[in-house]
């Protein structure tokens, strides 16, 4: 989902992710860092994973999944030892931060005032002076405009794909923003073996490596 709070959760874990190796960074030389070196985080998704799909000659050649190179996820210790990855999963666990989960440790807003006092001083020797009106100005607004105590779901429905009989069909969502990358595709009515070769994904060209990105970090 693109949305501020998304922004912002990424934002808060990779503030920590860098802090947690401002040591490291400083006992190695720049040349002995990881070229590539970058802050990957785990979808929070248990499913199989599309791999793209190169074919050198669609006539004859057999079709090549291409899953060479190194996306390994982020990796930090925590005060107890143990090594930690990062996921826009629901919950923290042992093993994994939660995005959202810690960035709501952070940003949750509490209502305010808390408490009304349904009237105001002096209301009855004030001739102008209104109960209701009072009470209007402490409690319609006092709770901020979205929920104070969790965030929404990290996913957010962009279309439906269909081929259906009588010529009833959608097979492309147009462009959309995908923040980090991440696209789930939920099928229905067959397995995601049997859409192999059917699902293609294209990418907006932009001025990032080639892609159209925002950028996900304003520190």
């Amino acid at each position: 989902m693109d949305t501020w709070a998304i922004q912002k959760a990424f934002e808060e874990a990779k503030v920590n992710f860098e802090r947690a190796y401002e040591i490291e960074r400083d006992n190695i030389s720049k040349s002995q860092m990881a070229r590539w070196r970058d802050f990957r985080v785990q979808s929070g998704l248990i499913s199989d994973l599309l791999y793209p799909v190169v074919d050198s000659n669609p006539v004859t050649a057999p079709l090549t999944i291409v899953t060479a190179g190194e996306f390994d996820d982020s990796i930090v210790e925590d005060a107890a030892g143990a090594t930690r990855t990062f996921s826009w999963a629901g919950a923290t666990t042992a093993t994994v931060y939660s995005l959202m989960n810690e960035y709501n440790l952070a940003a949750n807003t509490n209502k305010t005032p808390t408490f009304t006092t349904g009237a105001g001083p002096y209301d009855d020797l004030q001739a102008d002076a209104s109960a209701i009106e009072m009470e209007a100005l402490q409690e319609r607004g006092n709770l901020p405009p979205y929920d104070n105590g969790a965030f929404p779901s990290v996913w957010v429905k962009v279309g439906t794909l269909t081929v259906g009989a009588g010529g009833n069909q959608k097979l492309s969502t147009g462009y959309f923003d995908a923040p980090c990358g991440l696209v789930m595709v939920k099928v229905t009515g067959m397995t995601l073996y049997d859409t192999r070769g059917n699902i293609s994904l294209t990418v907006q060209s932009g001025d990032y490596k080639g892609v159209k990105a925002h950028n996900m970090e304003r520190m």
